[in-house]
């Protein structure tokens, strides 16, 4: 008897928070992405002679990219710098 009722009460919530969230989700927005780097020490260190790592860094600092989206579609897409 009691497993019932306890099922039953979390079947509720579960209902209501699906409910909830399908009601408060986002129809449009614009979201930023941008991509970092990290390596460990070590390969810093080995990589000194190189310097790939150091401009792939800095290279990747400087990328932007966005998502925007609505109701109907959504875009993705590099940011021009």
């Amino acid at each position: 008897m009691f497993q019932k009722i306890f099922l039953k009460k979390i079947i509720s919530i579960i209902l209501l928070l699906i409910t909830t969230n399908i009601s408060f989700s986002q129809s449009n927005g614009t979201v930023v992405y941008k991509l970092q780097i990290a390596f460990d020490q070590d390969a810093m260190d080995e990589d000194k002679k190189y310097g790939y790592l150091q401009k792939a860094i800095d290279v990747c600092d400087k990328l932007e990219y966005k998502l925007i989206f609505n109701g109907k579609e959504a875009n993705f897409f590099q940011e021009k710098n």
